[in-house]
């Protein structure tokens, strides 16, 4: 089958309007796959990670919720608090068991905050700046999980400090625990 003599004839007389014509489909199409393309992609893979992170969330509520089975059962929970003439109790207690951890050295402390509670009761905050390797922090960690006073970790910040050829960890603690001056 051929191609009339006119059709052609027609064609190259409107071959600018037919380049006029194409030449838009085609910038669309180049400008579709190289933004609008690349751009939805991105925006299919973040919907599937923002999905699992929220199942993640989901997953690690339900284990919050659930109610802790090994609490101790005393009747008197003040035998739990720590115990002296003013906070700095506290900080030599803690100051003493940390010294018996090999590899960590303590900088510097400081008592940040104190608050009063009721019935004689302080809440007390302390940070702790210190250098160690990570022997030495998971041993400081092991430490406070299997503390019996009542303390807990507020904040834990882990810097990584290379000085020449020694690597250390630069430690910043933040505590809580209650107090009873006696």
């Amino acid at each position: 089958m051929q191609i009339p003599d006119k059709v052609v004839q027609n064609i190259q007389k409107n071959k600018v309007n037919i380049i006029l014509a194409v030449l838009p489909l085609i910038i669309s199409a180049f400008i579709f796959w190289s933004y609008f393309w690349p751009a939805w992609q991105q925006y299919k893979k973040n919907k599937t990670l923002l999905t699992q992170k929220e199942n993640l969330i989901k997953k690690y509520q339900e284990k919050v919720k659930k109610k802790p089975q090994n609490l101790p059962k005393t009747k008197d929970p003040r035998l739990y608090l720590f115990r002296g003439r003013d906070p700095y109790t506290i900080v030599s207690e803690i100051q003493k068991n940390l010294s018996k951890i090999p590899g960590l050295s303590i900088r510097s402390f400081n008592i940040i905050n104190k608050k009063p509670l009721k019935d004689g009761i302080q809440k007390v905050e302390i940070r702790f700046n210190m250098e160690g390797d990570i022997k030495s922090l998971t041993e400081m960690l092991l430490l406070f999980e299997s503390y019996k006073k009542a303390l807990r970790i507020n904040t834990l910040q882990i810097l990584y400090q290379k000085r020449g050829n020694a690597e250390k960890l630069r430690i910043i603690l933040h505590l809580e625990a209650l107090f009873l001056k006696t």
